[in-house]
Parts: structure tokens; sequence; C-alpha cells
């Protein structure tokens, strides 16, 4: 387990969070917001959180384009 390879005592479920930016304005096409992955130091933004920092979850969906993003 997570907190014995890090020799912590956790008496609570934990969350493993992949962080986003925030919402911008609706894409014109298809209305849906579009986001980007947050990063730190041009490192993707990750976090182990307790569950009850958790306030609700959401559905990501990719967006498929006819050639590969740079």
């Amino acid at each position: 387990s997570l907190a014995a390879y890090f020799h912590i005592d956790v008496s609570h479920p934990l969350a493993y969070v992949k962080w986003f930016t925030l919402f911008r304005t609706p894409h014109a096409y298809h209305g849906l917001f579009t986001l980007s992955q947050s990063t730190c130091m041009h490192v993707p933004h990750a976090e182990i959180i307790s569950v009850s920092r958790i306030a609700w979850s959401c559905h990501l969906a990719p967006v498929f384009g006819r050639v590969k993003d740079p």
C-alpha cells in the first residue's frame, strides 16, 4: 500500500488527483469547456489528497482532430 511504502500512518482513504486548469469559455462548436493539465515548473501537477477534500468529480473527454497536436 502507499502508506506502507512511505512509512506513514493513514487512517482515512486517499485519492491520487491530477489537477487541470480552470474552465475557459465554452467551445463555439460543441459548447463544452476546454481544459488542459495543470503544470508546476513544466511538470504535470498531481497530488495525493484525503477523499474528504473532494467536492465533486467530473468526466473528461478527449478532443480528437485530423492531425496530432504539436
